[in-house]
């Protein structure tokens, strides 16, 4: 479970329909849809999403604390902090429910009682004799509307609380995004080790996206026990106690589907320990793609992730086959249930009557779901710590006082069983320790500038690992005196311009372009922002403009420069740089600059500058993993001592003397740093400029193309499969004919559903295969111009797609067989098939078109999610010594901004973003199914009454059970009917991925690395000549030529 506490967290949705009259309220209209045309959906864009859809409104998670009546606090879980948030709608959601589920039981007494007024009326005509008059045909026909009116309604409260609980777990799911990226920011080195970058790039996905079709099911949760209670009683009202033999054949699915889902379950979570190392190998690999390419490890990382996915897929089989069995389950045991009631209604005495037989099949119809679903599990997220963040104190006495032994986190083993005792205990012998540094004792006095040297692994950049909390603290203090900045060694650039790199993504008017223009100079990056192609502006990181390592240590030195900190750490900020840029830096950044007046603490390997320091710390190792502060003290008394470094220091001092005596002081006063009072004319023109980002993905527009559905099944290999699934498709419609083969029904349900799902499963594996073999070896350009958030963001189709096929093509035969079976019995009702194709089709492409280019919006944009979040990971250790979490927490808001989520001010109130408003392209997919499935439903409906008007008009001549058939067949097909055209579109969204997919497999790739006509066995040894080589850089506005 997810331990809440600390501060609160935001999401916000769009409540309801900017709605203008009550029945746009009922029938989910909307003005966008209204707008939107066929025609002009093709290039439909993000910014034609706003102003459409839903009022924004803040929705505060609490978390932290909750007080009780009693004034007793008690810590809150993530799902009763949910509750707590969201009550008021669920329980709005669950009224509405309740009340299609009431309609749901109590419409099929309608039924009979019209079933039964014809069968009185067919039979009176025949032989009036002996046969009691029906009532009326007023009477008739107020039952046939009374039952269209209660289909209808309940039809209407259905999609109502469908559409409230999808709109509760949108809101969830940002929120728990937003909470995931705040806590990933906070998280203590211990926390870290359990908690990997690999396994929280998969909450974002997967746990948090669980919340979205989660939310739905909780209203069943709460109705379903109540609808099969009264439906029980009216079963048994109807055909007496027999309804019980049925019954407990129908209550043999509960404990049998509960032991698949729990087995599933199981699976689901072996298989999440595979998911989270190839998310973390994938974002390992994209991010260091030049590294990769370098030293030649595409084939090793490509294999890794193959081997990875081949271990997946033994889950993925076995999933398929209990989720293949569950429908088979279902297919079978309702069908035997309503065999044997009737059997043993019959047997009893009783008469079957078409009202008796029809009106109960509708109770079974109504029963077998409720009985047969099983809460869905919510995904646990683990517990984490919170950190205890840097130690601030203003008015302290010195600027930095460390005290204490510091402890790098131990990496927990991955559990083994196998292999006796004595073998683990020799495991446990030559186990690696964790490096730690003992006996620290540092105080810093305010504005010196101190200088940490060492040997390598002595424990020089640990030391500001552990005053930052990087490091467990084993034992004392770490107290700063003031607000510190962070220079690490490992630089970090995020996603932005320049100057939001510098600024951390200030807003324009908070930026002192005064002061950082003169970080610009001091820092030499005036050159390099001059050549860069919107100067300040230019966008760098993932993944804009390239910047050589130089500039990237230049820019986040200029980050700390840049900050008003008290206190700056920096980890080697020489190493990339060149002798004279690292002099320049020192000279005009450090020791007269605008890091002059501030403490600084550098970490350096450069012992030229000891003699320009104010205090000077020696590290040192033992050599088993312990680093101590061997020596500590003013440069020309450590060059005195015999110490560790005496002789190196030595070494420098004759040489450094001269240069000593022509330079000023270190410690010079607020006066020897002066920034220009005017900006320069690039920071003048800050708001005419306009960044250049990186390159927009690629979306298609229009209809999915044809080739991308003969690339995904070509992908299943052999064409066998097909035919074998097409094969027990149609038996399995063929033996719903004949009650007594039910357990064939059942045979053919599983072997449909498992062979389509392996078909599905080698397409998906064929086709990820590709498109990561085909990223790895794009070139580098295609790496550099695409954020890897979009890469990793490669949604699979897995089991997904397979089962939305296999449903859409299970319900197209069975929407068939349910046409033929009305026209053989009532063949003029055919007519009525004509208006209802046309209306079906032209909502299904009207739906259809919407739905596609709203999906593929959606798709593009969550890949900023991603990105921002991968960005977050990376750097949470310079995002925490600079105390920018809540500016982090709102640059992840705005990521999800794309998926309807609106941005906060520091208040966490709402304010509006730059286009006015949020896109809301994931909302809108939301209201324009419940839209289209609102009008199917009617239009199912109508088909519904008309029957009941024709067999009322003609009921003195239509046959009683011809007629309970083909309306028994309506009414249960109505659903059917509706579902058919959000299937297809469905699959479409669904294929939408494959598209994608394929879109990467396109992506033009590097020569091969061994060619068709390099000899087998390549000579040991050979000269090797070069002749007019020339290099250049291509000339491409991505890079720098400087």
């Amino acid at each position: 479970m997810f331990s809440v506490g600390g501060m609160d967290v935001f999401a916000v949705t769009h409540d309801t329909v900017h709605l203008e009259t009550i029945t746009d309220e009922v029938s989910l209209s909307t003005p966008s849809l209204h707008q939107k045309r066929e025609g002009n959906l093709k290039g439909l864009k993000n910014r034609d999403l706003i102003k459409q859809y839903g009022k924004k409104k803040a929705l505060k998670v609490l978390e932290g604390q909750m007080t009780i009546e009693d004034r007793n606090l008690y810590d809150m879980s993530l799902i009763r902090a949910m509750y707590s948030t969201v009550c008021l709608k669920w329980w709005i959601a669950i009224i509405m429910k309740s009340c299609a589920a009431a309609l749901q039981v109590t419409y099929p007494l309608i039924t009979h009682q019209l079933i039964d007024q014809l069968t009185t009326a067919h039979a009176y005509h025949n032989d009036p004799a002996n046969n009691p008059p029906p009532k009326s045909v007023v009477y008739s026909f107020g039952l046939a509307f009374a039952l269209f009116a209660m289909v209808q309604a309940s039809s209407l409260f259905s999609y109502q609380a469908l559409q409230k609980g999808s709109v509760i777990g949108f809101r969830m799911r940002g929120a728990l995004i937003d909470l995931i990226g705040s806590k990933s920011v906070k998280l203590s080195p211990k926390a870290k080790v359990e908690m990997t970058s690999g396994k929280m790039m998969t909450m974002v996905p997967a746990d948090a996206s669980f919340l979205d079709f989660s939310a739905p099911m909780t209203l069943d949760l709460v109705m379903q026990p109540v609808q099969i209670v009264v439906g029980l009683g009216l079963l048994i009202w109807t055909l007496r106690y027999s309804a019980l033999v049925g019954l407990a054949v129908l209550a043999l699915v509960g404990p049998l589907q509960s032991f698949m889902f729990a087995v599933m379950v199981r699976i689901s979570q072996s298989q999440l320990t595979y998911i989270d190392a190839r998310v973390r190998l994938l974002s390992e690999a994209i991010a260091s793609i030049r590294a990769v390419k370098l030293f030649a490890y595409v084939s090793f990382f490509s294999n890794k992730v193959t081997e990875l996915r081949k271990k997946e897929l033994v889950f993925l089989k076995k999933n398929g086959f209990y989720r293949a069995s569950m429908n088979a389950t279902m297919a079978f045991i309702p069908t035997l249930a309503d065999v044997l009631t009737f059997i043993t209604y019959g047997l009893t005495g009783h008469s079957l009557t078409p009202a008796i037989i029809f009106s109960g099949l509708q109770y079974f119809n109504v029963l077998k779901t409720p009985i047969a679903f099983l809460p869905m599990c919510f995904t646990a997220i683990s517990d984490v710590l919170m950190p205890e963040g840097v130690n601030v104190q203003e008015d302290a006495r010195w600027a930095v006082n460390v005290k204490g032994d510091f402890e790098f986190e131990k990496v927990n083993e991955s559990k083994n069983d196998n292999g006796s005792a004595e073998t683990k205990k020799e495991q446990a012998k030559i186990e690696e320790k964790p490096f730690r540094l003992e006996d620290i004792d540092l105080r810093i006095p305010k504005g010196a500038l101190v200088c940490i040297v060492g040997r390598v692994g002595s424990g020089k950049s640990a030391l500001l690992s552990g005053m930052i909390n990087e490091m467990r603290q084993m034992e004392g203090y770490s107290v700063f005196g003031g607000s510190v900045s962070y220079v690490p060694q490992q630089t970090w650039i995020h996603s932005g311009s320049v100057g939001d790199n510098i600024t951390f993504s200030a807003k324009k008017e908070e930026i002192d372009f005064a002061r950082l223009n003169a970080v610009l100079d001091a820092c030499a990056l005036r050159a390099d922002v001059q050549a860069m192609p919107d100067g300040d502006l230019t966008n760098v990181g993932d993944k804009g403009l390239l910047l050589s390592g130089g500039q990237r240590q230049r820019v986040s030195l200029a980050r700390a420069a840049y900050a008003q900190s008290s206190i700056v750490l920096l980890d080697d900020p020489f190493s990339a740089v060149d002798a004279h840029v690292a002099h320049h830096i020192f000279e005009k950044c450090i020791v007269s600059g605008p890091l002059a007046c501030r403490t600084r603490i550098l970490v350096t390997h450069h012992l030229a500058l000891l003699p320009r320091a104010d205090w000077v710390v020696v590290m040192e190792s033992d050599g088993h993993k312990v680093g101590r502060m061997a020596q500590m003290g003013r440069y020309d008394d450590l060059r005195r001592q015999q110490g560790p470094f005496g002789s190196p220091l030595n070494e420098v001092g004759s040489a450094t003397r001269q240069s000593r005596a022509h330079t000023p002081t270190s410690t010079p006063t607020m006066t020897s740093f002066k920034p220009p009072t005017s900006p320069p004319k690039e920071c003048r023109e800050y708001e005419k400029k306009t960044s250049q980002g990186p390159m927009e993905e690629d979306r298609q527009t229009g209809s999915i193309p044809w080739s991308i559905y003969a690339t995904y099944l070509s992908a299943m290999g052999t064409p066998m499969w097909s035919l074998l699934f097409g094969s027990l498709l149609i038996l399995t419609q063929g033996n719903n004919i004949y009650a007594g083969l039910g357990v064939g029904i059942g045979l053919f349900t599983f072997g449909a559903s498992y062979t389509m799902f392996l078909a599905g499963l080698r397409s998906s594996y064929t086709l990820y295969a590709r498109a990561w073999e085909h990223v790895m070896k794009a070139p580098t350009k295609c790496h550099d111009q695409t954020p890897s958030g979009r890469i990793i963001n490669i949604e699979m189709l897995d089991d997904r797609m397979a089962f939305s096929w296999e449903t859409l093509l299970v319900n197209g035969l069975s929407a068939i067989g349910t046409f033929g079976l009305i026209l053989y019995s009532y063949p003029w009702l055919g007519l009525a098939f004509i208006p209802l194709a046309i209306f079906y089709y032209i909502a299904g492409s009207y739906y259809r078109q919407t739905c596609r280019e709203i999906k593929r919006i959606n798709s593009i944009t969550r890949s900023r999610i991603y990105s921002s979040f991968g960005e977050q990971l990376a750097s949470s250790a310079v995002i925490r010594a600079f105390g920018k979490q809540s500016a982090f927490q709102r640059r992840m808001q705005d990521a999800i901004i794309a998926e309807g989520v609106s941005k906060f001010d520091s208040r966490f109130k709402v304010v509006p973003t730059s286009t006015g408003t949020a896109q809301q392209a994931y909302i809108l997919t939301l209201v324009i199914q419940r839209w289209l499935g609102v009008r199917l439903d009617l239009t199912s409906n109508l088909l519904i009454l008309l029957i009941a008007i024709f067999g009322v008009i003609f009921r003195d001549a239509v046959n009683a059970s011809s007629f309970g058939v083909v309306f028994s067949y309506a009414l249960s097909a109505a659903a059917l009917f509706s579902s058919l055209v959000s299937l297809y579109a469905q699959v479409e969204m669904e294929m939408n991925n494959a598209e994608r997919i394929i879109h990467y497999i396109s992506l033009p790739a590097e020569p091969p690395a061994i060619l068709a006509s390099d000899p087998k066995i390549w000579p040991s040894h050979g000269p090797s000549s070069k002749t007019y080589l020339s290099d250049t850089l291509p000339r491409h506005p991505g890079f720098s030529r400087n």
